[in-house]
């Protein structure tokens, strides 16, 4: 057996090259501040705002901070809140980001006055994780989403009325009885029923009552059904009517 995983996956903003401006943990939830926003892949522009966790494990979130010199790598690992307390305040540019069901991973560097250090962020997360966006780009996203339902509304409108059209030219068409039976049997056309009895005569549709039933009719008696296949031939129902008598007293209502 041999199964392909899908590393693609849908996320509504990009953090890639985002700078974390502050990160502020409490009582179990983490946030990080991103003063000069992130990157909101719908609408292929930067946006202000937040990451918000509001719930994390900090006894197992940790980073490894490490520095590169020449082709040697010297570094250590703490605690995501020790972290936060040394370089919570500093600017952290963000190159990488990965989520799972129960952590988010960011890498990226430190940006310090006096050198450049590297990070490898590894959040436990025990809760949800929301995006947090400044006012008045929420305001732009709704008023985007607006105008996006406004468009879907109008096409639709526009699609109903091409559907209209169509079955009034279908409907002027359709005048052979064959055809038309065949699409109310198909069922492809919801108003073919109507046409039978607009486009025939009293004999077409006595002989369809005939070559339905199979023989001879004469539509007599105080049978339900037989009447109503009297009132078809008399033009004052259609087929659907008698096929859904004929499915009440059989049960299928």
């Amino acid at each position: 057996m041999k199964l392909k995983r899908d590393f693609n996956y849908a996320l509504p903003y990009a953090l890639h090259d985002a700078y974390i401006s502050n990160m502020h943990y409490h009582q179990g939830t983490l946030t990080l501040d991103f003063d000069q926003g992130f990157y909101d892949i719908g609408r292929d522009c930067a946006v202000g705002g937040s990451v918000y966790f509001d719930s994390i494990d900090p006894a197992f979130s940790e980073v490894l901070v490490y520095k590169r010199k020449g082709n040697k790598v010297k570094g250590k690992v703490m605690s995501l809140k020790k972290f936060i307390k040394k370089y919570g305040e500093e600017e952290l540019q963000l190159i990488d980001e990965y989520y799972d069901d129960d952590s988010a991973k960011y890498g990226g560097t430190i940006l310090c006055d006096d050198d450049v250090l590297y990070f490898e962020m590894n959040i436990i997360i025990l809760g949800d994780m929301y995006y947090l966006l400044d006012a008045n780009d929420l305001d732009e996203e709704e008023d985007s989403e607006e105008g996006q339902d406004d468009e879907v509304e109008e096409d639709e409108n526009n699609e109903d009325a091409d559907d209209d059209e169509e079955d009034d030219d279908v409907a002027e068409t359709l005048e052979d009885i064959e055809e038309a039976l065949d699409h109310l049997e198909k069922k492809e056309l919801p108003w073919a029923e109507r046409v039978l009895v607009k486009n025939t005569t009293f004999e077409q549709r006595r002989k369809i009552v005939e070559d339905s039933l199979g023989g001879d009719v004469t539509c007599a008696g105080d049978d339900v059904i037989a009447e109503m296949y009297n009132d078809y031939i008399d033009g004052k129902i259609e087929l659907a009517d008698i096929n859904r008598e004929y499915m009440k007293m059989m049960g299928g209502e």
